[in-house]
């Protein structure tokens, strides 16, 4: 009797096709970019880049004002503006990230670090007291020239007032109504 020897690995069935292994190169040092470096006519904040497409408003994001300062999130639901110029220098802290999704084609939504959906409220004040994604916690993000600007379920668009605080009651885009969102890059 022939002897028949069986090799060991997975079991493959009639028409299945073999996976090709891919390969992974390994980054070195070298080869990666320093935090403050210039990639594409951009400075990078670390691991933190900007968006250019809804699709990068996915997983950690941060949002920048017009005058380089983060939006924070506080205990008590509302948004504000740090000191201005304080993105240039450091990271955003826990408060100043935030998780995006994107919802539909156009979309997106906003989560706080305290688990609260960015909203509009009835006065035009953008509170974060929502725990789940309705109609009012949708913003639309619109691109230009690496800025963004968010507008909400109330047609207007997200602006830092005098006081600080974040509203959405600009009716066209500003200057004070163009943020700087940067999703966090965990590939560099």
């Amino acid at each position: 009797m022939a002897e028949y020897v069986a090799k060991p690995g997975k079991l493959r069935l009639k028409g299945e096709k073999k996976k090709k292994k891919k390969s992974h190169k390994r980054k070195h040092e070298s080869d990666g970019e320093e935090a403050g470096d210039d990639v594409d006519g951009e400075v990078l904040h670390g691991q933190w880049r900007r968006v250019r497409d809804l699709v990068d408003v996915k997983g950690s994001i941060c949002v920048v004002s017009c005058t380089g300062a983060y939006i924070a999130a506080q205990d008590d639901g509302f948004f504000v503006e740090g000191v201005p110029g304080e993105s240039e220098k450091r990271e955003p802290n826990e408060a100043e990230e935030f998780l995006g999704y994107t919802v539909g084609e156009v979309k997106v939504a906003l989560k706080s670090g305290y688990g609260k959906y960015l909203c509009t409220s009835t006065s035009g004040e953008v509170v974060g007291r929502s725990d789940a994604i309705g109609s009012r916690e949708m913003w639309e993000p619109i691109f230009q020239d690496g800025l963004t600007a968010l507008e909400g379920s109330n047609r207007r668009f997200m602006t830092v007032s005098d006081s600080g605080k974040l509203m959405a009651s600009a009716e066209k885009v500003a200057d004070d109504a163009k943020f700087t969102v940067r999703p966090f890059d965990s590939s560099q």
